[in-house]
């Protein structure tokens, strides 16, 4: 709720409402049995390529993964309150998980963020080449289903368009900076 952006479609909703159900149950298995990594879900996995097809920019993954976090060690410092009235040992638990959770995530943060990066890279891969595509199939003249060819360029056809060729003669700019 705190991301604005990923709490406004309801299938992005579910799948985010679905990573957190399954990454809290595995950062609460990594600090319980003290394991050395957090194992990521699947869901995980799925809503960080969800969002990099969607074209959510990669500061929402990681300022999610920022929020979890905090939102976990949030939960942890509440439940050591309640252990414990020795200060010093709430402190150095608080502390301990502090640590732990923080290297955690990290690790976490970093293969999430490779796998954005990798999808979005093919994404706009593919992307372009529909673009280009659909532009070449205008030019050429093909038959092409028009509601369709708007939604892949991102561009309204039917309406007046104006296109300009610009060039300039070679000349020569004093002191020889072309720029």
């Amino acid at each position: 709720s705190e991301i604005e952006a990923m709490s406004t479609d309801r299938h992005t909703r579910r799948s985010l409402a679905q990573a957190a159900e399954e990454g809290v149950a595995a950062i609460t298995r990594f600090l319980r049995d003290d394991l050395e990594e957090i194992e990521i879900p699947a869901a995980s996995y799925s809503l960080v390529r969800m969002l990099a097809r969607q074209g959510f920019p990669v500061s929402v993954v990681d300022r999610s993964n920022r929020l979890a976090q905090d939102s976990i060690m949030r939960w942890c410092l509440e439940v050591l309150a309640g252990l414990s009235d020795d200060a010093a040992a709430v402190m150095q638990a608080g502390v301990e998980i502090l640590m732990k959770l923080s290297a955690g995530i990290d690790g976490v943060s970093q293969k999430l963020l490779g796998v954005y990066e990798a999808e979005r890279d093919t994404w706009l891969l593919n992307r372009n080449a529909s673009r280009t595509a659909r532009i070449q199939d205008i030019l050429a003249g093909r038959p092409i289903e028009v509601g369709d060819a708007e939604r892949t360029l991102g561009y309204r056809l039917g309406q007046h368009h104006l296109g300009v060729i610009v060039w300039t003669d070679d000349i020569e700019v004093v002191g020889g900076d072309r720029s």
